[in-house]
């Protein structure tokens, strides 16, 4: 296979990822595999479609190898916090933030994944004391202030978890999305609408 048939190829397995078509997506990147062993994008296509398989043992292989050549590597550490959340592996997810952020400092992405682990072991102060870490690096990512949102709400502290969700919607990228879950969630939890007479 030439280089533009394997970059076709990888296209197609990151759509099939998409679309959660998880088999389709694995079957593209082992036929990348089998042409390029070492090539990254294939890899983490792989290890994505092994974890929506809830195959996480055969993902981490993929993961720990990747991360021990290039630690930097966010792509990876991602995908190693998604699998330790979906298994609930909430002591292992923090410990892994914990090694992510010794081998990245002051990534912010990093941190907010740290501030979320928090939450995973129901420390909303610590999370809290996180995304302000986090914000003081960069006041305009909306996961920090997202991160926020959750601790305050956490701690009891609706309107203040009110205006960090906000800011956090004002600065997404996926704004139209967050609007749509947020219209949802406030008809969910605001009980059944009133009618006047």
């Amino acid at each position: 296979m030439d280089r533009k048939e394997l970059r076709a190829l990888l296209k197609a397995g990151e759509k099939r990822l998409l679309e959660k078509k998880w088999e389709d997506a694995l079957q593209s990147a082992d036929n990348v595999l089998a042409a390029e062993p070492a090539n990254t994008r294939a890899l983490l296509l792989r290890g994505n479609a092994l974890g929506g398989l809830a195959r996480y043992d055969a993902a981490f292989v993929i993961v720990d190898e990747i991360l021990a050549i290039d630690p930097g590597n966010l792509d990876f550490w991602d995908l190693k916090f998604r699998c330790l959340r979906s298994q609930r592996r909430r002591q292992e997810w923090f410990d892994a933030t914990l090694a992510a952020l010794e081998a990245n400092p002051g990534n912010v992405s990093l941190i907010v994944h740290h501030g979320y682990a928090f939450l995973g072991l129901k420390k909303p102060q610590e999370a809290l004391e996180v995304s302000e870490k986090a914000l003081k690096i960069d006041r305009r990512s909306s996961g920090a202030w997202s991160l926020r949102g959750h601790a305050l709400r956490l701690l009891g502290k609706k309107q203040e978890a009110e205006h960090a969700s906000g800011m956090a919607m004002k600065l997404s990228r996926r704004r139209p999305l967050v609007i749509s879950v947020l219209k949802k969630a406030r008809r969910l939890f605001s009980g059944p609408p009133e009618y006047s007479r």
